[in-house]
């Protein structure tokens, strides 16, 4: 009730839970590298990529802040929550604000927070200096009327409404054992607003087509989740997206997980 108060009411953003706040050398940060992690996960995608990249050369002065989205992970979980762009953008906002975080910062978003790092950045030009997407779950308006026939909807999005069948129980376990995703959030309110704000969400594919900002694209060739196809289209129709695909399925780990942190390091290398 408190919480529904401050938040829904005095209209105070809500913050999102800081899983890891690192910075490299001594001084004030010179560069923050925020990492936004997908629907039905937590920070915790991220933790071996991030282990790669503290280890390199030449990071003095820049920090490493990975968030868990509100709805998931240890962030609360209110029913009021939005879970669409608009909630999301404030309580991104909110939290950098608190952690003092200087702009402009590199976004990397995995999966659902790959979309949400573009309309952060599509909205907030001047805060984001270049993004990292893994996974991107982009779809062409086209496929949102076929979506119901793919695996892609059966075996992620209609899981929230099958929660309770054994069968699609089943894909779940197999999806969570195979990576980040949280089969315990599918009955949740987040889960099931977000995948409906966000990730089916008709204006994804224009935002990413018609922003102007450094992009580095990473897709594992055996993700089910994930249409290469539309991230080829992408790169064609966009000249700042920078389009790498490597062996790997959706999660970020193995082979994809050390290609990740190599662009995540192209990036840094690339900014001011």
């Amino acid at each position: 009730m408190f919480d529904y108060v401050i938040h829904r009411i005095l209209g105070v953003s809500l913050k999102m839970r800081v899983r890891y706040d690192r910075k490299v050398g001594r001084g004030d940060a010179k560069l923050t590298v925020v990492f936004l992690h997908g629907i039905a996960s937590s920070y915790a995608v991220w933790r071996h990529v991030i282990k790669e990249i503290v280890g390199a050369k030449n990071l003095d002065g820049v920090r490493f802040v990975a968030l868990d989205l509100v709805g998931f992970g240890k962030s609360k979980k209110p029913e009021w929550f939005g879970y669409d762009y608009r909630h999301y953008e404030k309580a991104i906002k909110s939290t950098l604000r608190q952690l003092k975080v200087r702009m402009p910062v590199i976004l990397v978003g995995h999966s659902m927070g790959s979309l949400i790092a573009t309309d952060y950045a599509s909205e907030n030009p001047d805060q984001v200096q270049s993004l990292v997407l893994v996974s991107p779950p982009f779809l062409r308006p086209g496929d949102l009327r076929r979506i119901p026939d793919k695996f892609y909807m059966r075996a992620y999005a209609d899981l929230s409404k099958y929660a309770g069948n054994v069968a699609v129980g089943t894909i779940a376990s197999f999806i969570s054992k195979v990576s980040s995703f949280d089969k315990k959030t599918l009955d949740t309110i987040a889960f099931r607003k977000s995948m409906k704000e966000i990730i089916l969400n008709l204006d994804n594919w224009e935002k990413i087509v018609k922003l102007k900002k450094p992009v580095w694209v990473v897709h594992g060739r055996l993700d089910p989740l994930v249409a290469g196809v539309n991230l080829r289209v992408l790169a064609k129709q966009n000249s700042s997206i920078m389009l790498t695909e490597c062996m790997g399925g959706h999660d970020v780990s193995g082979l994809k997980c050390k290609k990740v942190a190599k662009i995540i390091l192209d990036a840094i290398k690339s900014a001011p």
